[in-house]
C-alpha cells in the first residue's frame, strides 16, 4: 500500500518590487536626523524586507530615484511644529489632479489639511512637495504615499498650526525637544511603519 506523501511549500516571501518602500529624509546632524534614524532602526529589525526598499534621501529630490508608481511608499522627515505626538498623512490626487494631503487622526479619520512645513522644506531648496508634483507629472509619483512626519520643535510656530511655513529667521530659532521627546516619536515611527508594513 502507497503511503500518501503531503506535499507542502514553503511560505513565498513578497517580491521586493511588491514589498512597500520606506525613504527617510534627512541628515546625520540634530534633529534633521529623524528620517534616517527610522531608516537605520528598520533596517536593524527583522522584517523579512528586502534591503533596498530602505533608503535614506540626503535632499528630498533623492526620492525620485527610487519612486515606483505601483509601490506604497512611506516618507518619514522630521516637520517644524508643536506637537506631542507623530503625524500621519496620507497624499493623494484629486479628481482634477492636484495633490491632496489628509491627516490621520487619533480616530484614524482622515481630514484634509494644507501640506505641512516639514524639515526639509527649509534646508533644501528642492522641497518634497514639489519633488511630488513633479513625479506625478512624470507619472512616477507612488499608487499610496504614506507621510511620516516627526516633530520637532521650533518657537516660533503657532501652537497646533499644520499650515505653518518655515522662513529663514524663525529657522535659526529651531531648538531640539528633549532627547527622551525626540526618542519617543523616533521609536513610535519604527512601530507604526513597521506594523503597516507587516500588514501590506
Amino acid at each position: 500500500m502507497k503511503s500518501a506523501i503531503k506535499q507542502t511549500t514553503a511560505p513565498t516571501k513578497p517580491s521586493p518590487s511588491s514589498q512597500p518602500l520606506v525613504i527617510g529624509i534627512g541628515s546625520p546632524h540634530g534633529d534633521d536626523r529623524a528620517g534616517w534614524e527610522v531608516v537605520e532602526r528598520l533596517r536593524a529589525m527583522d522584517l523579512r524586507f528586502a534591503s533596498n526598499r530602505l533608503h535614506k534621501a540626503a535632499v528630498p529630490h533623492d526620492a525620485l530615484d527610487w519612486f515606483d508608481p505601483q509601490t506604497t511608499t512611506h516618507l518619514v522627515d522630521a516637520i517644524a511644529i508643536h506637537s506631542d505626538r507623530l503625524l500621519r498623512f496620507e497624499l493623494a490626487r484629486d479628481p482634477q489632479g492636484n495633490l491632496q494631503t489628509l491627516l490621520t487622526d487619533q480616530d484614524q479619520g482622515r481630514h484634509p489639511v494644507a501640506f505641512p512645513a516639514l524639515r526639509s522644506h527649509s534646508t533644501h531648496q528642492f522641497d518634497l512637495r514639489s519633488v511630488l508634483e513633479l513625479a506625478a507629472a512624470l507619472n512616477t509619483l507612488p499608487r499610496r504615499i504614506v507621510l511620516w512626519a516627526i516633530p520637532i520643535e521650533i518657537n516660533a510656530t503657532p501652537t497646533g498650526t499644520l499650515d505653518w511655513s518655515a522662513t529663514d529667521s524663525n529657522v535659526q530659532q529651531i531648538a531640539a525637544l528633549p532627547h527622551a521627546t525626540l526618542e519617543r516619536h523616533i521609536q513610535h515611527a519604527v512601530q507604526r511603519i513597521a506594523h503597516e508594513i507587516a500588514h501590506a
